[in-house]
């Protein structure tokens, strides 16, 4: 007479393993899952929504035809976290271009920084933003021909949580450079 092996038999522990995964209510985990994911989306939507904003500035700023003329602008972070400000670049909007931008400087806690010619700020300068922190900008503009142009807005770029983001404070055609 043959003996059959039991080996063919399943171990207890994927028996009840087995069991188990038939118990749980699957439709919850993924309800589970989804709100998780759903929370995480919200809460990275806003912690970088409305990061900066303009407290005050020249609303309009005459710049005379072939001369340079300075704007100052202040901009205020309104993040909810410390973040590091890499750069900044002012946007200027029309059809023509009737002024250029000669240099933007930062001053922030008592020193002033010159931003390099793309925006960036230079090496060996770190400018730390607290949430609440107020940012002086100042803008060199030369006026080149005769008209105006809206002050756009300014591209914020700031590093956040090891990663490097960007932010366009929009400014409504409510600030214009105009040259005469």
């Amino acid at each position: 007479m043959a003996k059959k092996s039991k080996s063919s038999k399943k171990p207890v522990g994927q028996r009840s393993l087995k069991k188990v995964l038939q118990r749980i209510p699957w439709g919850f985990v993924v309800a589970a899952l989804f709100i998780v994911v759903a929370i995480i989306v919200w809460y990275w939507q806003t912690s970088t929504q409305n990061v900066f904003s303009i407290e005050e500035g020249n609303k309009e700023l005459v710049v005379l035809l072939r001369n340079e003329e300075d704007g100052q602008y202040t901009l205020k972070y309104t993040g909810k976290r410390s973040a590091e400000l890499t750069s900044l670049k002012v946007m200027l909007g029309g059809k023509i271009i009737h002024a250029d931008v000669l240099e933007v400087g930062l001053a922030y806690q008592g020193m002033e920084v010159i931003l390099n010619k793309d925006g960036s700020v230079p090496a060996g300068n770190e400018i730390m933003l607290a949430p609440g922190d107020v940012i002086t900008v100042r803008v060199r503009f030369r006026g080149q021909t005769l008209g105006g142009n809206y002050l756009y807005g300014f591209r914020v770029g700031y590093a956040l949580g090891g990663r490097e983001r960007t932010y366009d404070l929009l400014l409504n055609m409510e600030y214009i450079v105009v040259v005469e």
